[in-house]
């Protein structure tokens, strides 16, 4: 498969894992789903970074500080995706950490397919896009299997931990999560 469709088809697969996180019915399936999320992530941002990013910089000239944003979108999304695991899903705090993971991926999606995978189509060939693909596929898959170690919730995090269950049944409490939708 060609890296740049696979590359796109993942992040419209974490598009859809965001959706589901903020459609989730109960805490307990958020958190599965979180738990989720965090593993593609942390899957989908390491093998772009170490596969294509590698490619792509060996054959597009000129695109350093961009390429380096890149990276430090990536290390920003998986902060922000660890932290909302570290988040019970009643947390006040969940919706806004939430809308805050979203939004760095929306922006990390639209840089790559905008910028990114254009330049790569002009600078690499048709075989090539296609065994980088096999070798993020396999790399994708390989990480996806290994569960993501969980971080330690610090005794004084779980003190200031609310439930939020009381705030999502007011009026407007369900709306931070139509507007994740939005």
């Amino acid at each position: 498969m060609d890296a740049l469709d696979l590359l796109e088809q993942q992040h419209h697969d974490l598009a859809g894992l965001f959706a589901d996180v903020a459609l989730a019915d109960t805490p307990g399936r958020r958190t599965g789903l979180v738990a989720r999320l965090v593993r593609a992530v942390e899957a989908h941002s390491r093998t772009e970074e170490t596969i294509f990013y590698a490619a792509f910089s060996g054959q597009v000239g000129g695109s350093e500080a961009k390429l380096y944003e890149g990276y430090e979108a990536h290390a920003l999304l998986r902060f922000a995706a660890g932290n909302l695991l570290a988040t019970r899903a009643t947390d006040v705090r969940f919706p806004a950490r939430l809308k805050l993971a979203l939004d760095l991926f929306r922006r990390h999606a639209r840089t790559e397919e905008d910028w990114m995978f254009p330049k790569a189509k002009r600078a690499l060939h048709d075989e090539a896009l296609d065994r980088i693909g096999v070798e993020l596929s396999r790399a994708h898959a390989s990480r996806l299997s290994v569960s993501p170690l969980a971080r330690p919730r610090l005794a004084a995090q779980r003190r200031l931990d609310r439930p939020a269950a009381a705030w999502l049944r007011t009026p407007g409490g369900g709306a931070v999560l139509d507007e994740l939708l939005g």
